[in-house]
């Protein structure tokens, strides 16, 4: 059985009206009115959450069509630079250069796709001081000082 449309329930409600207060129908009417109302924001919501999970859907059939391209490319690149397996130099760093010119596997293009190039390290960690909270100072990270677990600071240079 379905359930009555808001039409119906107010038809209902005036008909029993004769057994009803007038209170008691307009509560009822109000009451009817109010539910219909959040109904309609709820499915409002619910055809705005479907659009938005649809984009997303496309999206990530989108990014997933780009990784898989990415992932071709690097491997054509890798075929392209493969290693000689007499000289086991790189096969296209080595070609069409001067004679006798060699450029050893892996070459620097396959050392960026696997990123063995040598990373600079950053600036180490300062202390924040202050009083702050150790667990949100950088150079305490990881540490365990003592109570009342506060930054320490920077150290004070020796004369």
């Amino acid at each position: 059985m379905t359930q009555p449309a808001a039409e119906q329930l107010l038809n209902l409600a005036d008909r029993a009206e004769k057994g009803l207060t007038p209170d008691e129908a307009q509560r009822l009417r109000d009451g009817v009115a109010h539910h219909c109302a959040r109904a309609e924001k709820a499915e409002a919501e619910l055809d705005r959450l479907t659009t938005m999970a649809a984009r997303y859907a496309d999206r990530a059939i989108e990014n997933g069509e780009r990784a898989d391209r990415a992932e071709a490319a690097i491997e054509r690149v890798r075929a392209l630079h493969a290693r000689n397996t007499h000289t086991g130099d790189c096969e296209h760093c080595s070609a069409r250069d001067y004679p006798n010119y060699a450029v050893p596997h892996p070459c620097p293009t396959i050392a960026a796709l696997d990123e063995q190039q040598e990373q600079t390290p950053g600036p180490a960690p300062a202390h924040i001081g202050n009083r702050a909270n150790a667990e949100d100072c950088p150079a305490c990270s990881g540490t365990n000082p003592p109570y009342p677990f506060l930054c320490p600071g920077p150290k004070e240079p020796q004369p």
